[in-house]
């Protein structure tokens, strides 16, 4: 009836990784949990800083006098100055350790079309 680029009986004789929509499923579901792992750790951190933004504009509301506010608004930098760093080398972290991932992926499905090769040449 239709007429596929792989057909049926060709898929169930190879194995999973020679088989190009099985590869494409495979990385699009790890690039998914990429993105979707970076996001929470960005709403963490944005709910985090909302948290000290939130303290410190009511530390500024109760300050009295004007060395109060200064020293409000210089610890909430100061901590600003040191959660960003921070939170970037963790999202770089997320990502090395996800793209080291991908990469075993890669390895793997490499490692089983060339045994496929090799025992199409040897039969």
């Amino acid at each position: 009836m239709f007429k596929t680029a792989f057909p049926l009986s060709a898929q169930m004789d190879t194995p999973l990784a020679a088989n190009p929509l099985v590869v494409q499923a495979r990385l699009f579901v790890l690039s998914c949990r990429i993105g979707l792992r970076c996001q929470a750790e960005l709403m963490g951190f944005l709910q985090h800083r909302t948290k000290l933004f939130d303290t410190c504009l009511r530390d500024l509301v109760e300050s009295i006098e004007l060395n109060d506010s200064f020293d409000v608004l210089a610890d909430y930098f100061q901590s600003a100055f040191a959660d960003y760093p921070r939170a970037f080398a963790k999202m770089a972290a997320v990502a090395s350790s996800m793209e080291a991932e991908g990469a075993r992926l890669a390895r793997k499905l490499a490692d089983d079309v060339a045994d496929d090769i090799g025992a199409k040449t040897v039969s």
